[in-house]
């Protein structure tokens, strides 16, 4: 028997478990049909019903329909939905659009800020520093997992403009950190904002704009694609592979690639309103993860809090500031997102405040910007290579790493090892780039193939 003609005609062929319960319902007028229980929500119609793989009608060609978006609408909560994204875009695509990838073995220190300041009601941090134009900036990851590298680079470069007092525009480049942080992730499939941080620290990032504007040393390197409807771009279908870590701006640019890089001078992570709210007033907007679930794909208006939908993964964006909806007098968050103008409030989206909506309250990154640049690691007069101690001992703990894998995910402290031996072996190779990006790039999918 077929068994997506099954799940068409409404049998009951769900698999449950003790937090998913299956009924049949019958309503008033005689007419029956499939209640979903997920949690302490309820959906209660097949264009709901998730299918998994043990069917013929997978999740990854799930697409959600008008019905969703009316149901949704119907809810009268403070926001309003519409449709964003074409029909035909499988539920694989938004699933590789959500780049946040989580490291419960590592952790940041934790910034507490004094709570003396007073909070104003209303925040917003594009009216507070007009000469900063990177705050009223949107721009467009394309068709790669980058939101963790987006967000962060967007809040570094607007802290760079903030604490310079709006005499310093560095666009920092995210294919930059998304390409050369061999510990962050994997690229354009999904990344660690907190390693992103730690790089901006320990490395530097160099400058780079939008793609094709040949601004800073390394631009963006994928094009903006139409995510939604009626666009004029080009649609966005295939995921693109991370880019190769090429440590040279571009011919265009006159600054060396060693020179262009920017640092920050510490970095940590906040929870809680007030402390989020204190951090943006003194150094700017924060990188902000939350949980993404189906109904906010279709966000178009209002103030955004989860109603129904499934989970799709984690999302990285930029928090410029917060205020209070005049009309539904809800508090919430001004966020920027990364998928162009096109999509919610010409590209930003105000989610509810003071809730951990989503889990957006806990996860929040941040680093004040450091006035003095380095020299490069590249250059002969930084080339430092480590002691033979260094070496072997994190070696060491590579090898103990791999021979332990138990889990998908490697601890955090298996990438730093991992990265102070590519760092090693790199600075034996600086003389030939080509060969160092090689060695890089290698020992990177060697690791995925183990982990494998």
């Amino acid at each position: 028997v077929n068994r997506s003609l099954l799940v068409r005609l409404g049998f009951l062929c769900y698999p449950t478990n003790k937090n998913h319960t299956l009924s049949w319902i019958v309503d008033l007028e005689g007419v029956g049909f499939i209640q979903w229980h997920h949690y302490t929500k309820a959906y209660s119609s097949l264009q709901y019903l998730p299918i998994f793989n043990s069917f013929s009608v997978q999740s990854e060609t799930y697409t959600v329909t008008y019905e969703f978006i009316e149901h949704i609408n119907s809810l009268n909560t403070t926001w309003k939905a519409g449709r964003n994204f074409r029909s035909d875009i499988p539920m694989s695509y938004f699933h590789r659009l959500m780049g946040v990838r989580r490291d419960r073995n590592f952790h940041l220190p934790t910034k507490y800020h004094l709570e003396g300041t007073p909070i104003p009601e209303e925040y917003d941090t594009r009216e507070q520093f007009p000469n900063c134009p990177t705050l009223r900036e949107i721009r467009d990851q394309g068709s790669c997992g980058s939101c963790w590298a987006f967000a962060a680079v967007e809040a570094m470069s607007d802290r760079i403009c903030i604490h310079s007092k709006g005499k310093i525009h560095f666009r920092l480049s995210a294919v930059d950190l998304l390409s050369c942080c061999d510990y962050c992730g994997q690229g354009c499939n999904g990344g660690y904002p907190h390693a992103a941080w730690d790089y901006w620290l320990q490395n530097g990032i160099v400058s780079g704009g939008p793609y094709n504007s040949n601004q800073g040393c390394r631009p963006y390197e994928f094009p903006s694609c139409d995510h939604h409807m009626n666009g004029t771009r080009p649609p966005c279908v295939d995921f693109l592979p991370t880019p190769w870590c090429i440590q040279k701006c571009e011919d265009s640019y006159n600054v060396p690639y060693g020179k262009d890089l920017n640092f920050g001078s510490e970095v940590y992570i906040l929870a809680g309103e007030k402390q989020i709210q204190l951090e943006i007033m003194r150094n700017g907007p924060v990188e902000a993860t939350f949980e993404v679930y189906e109904d906010i794909v279709h966000y178009k208006s209002g103030v955004y809090q989860h109603k129904v939908g499934r989970h799709l993964g984690g999302h990285a964006i930029k928090i410029i500031g917060w205020g209070v909806d005049k009309t539904t007098n809800t508090p919430y968050w001004m966020i920027a997102n990364s998928w162009n103008t096109d999509w919610g409030e010409n590209g930003f989206l105000r989610m509810l405040r003071g809730r951990n909506e989503c889990s957006i309250e806990i996860g929040i990154f941040g680093a004040p910007w450091s006035p003095k640049k380095f020299k490069s690691s590249l250059t002969k007069e930084r080339i430092k290579i480590p002691s033979l101690i260094l070496v072997v001992l994190s070696l060491g703990k590579f090898c103990k790493c791999l021979n332990a894998l138990t889990s998908v995910t490697l601890p955090f402290e298996c990438w730093i090892s991992f990265h102070r031996l590519n760092q090693y072996y790199r600075s034996l190779l600086t003389e030939s780039s080509i060969v160092a990006n090689m060695w890089s790039k290698m020992f990177v999918k060697i690791l995925y193939f183990v982990q494998e």
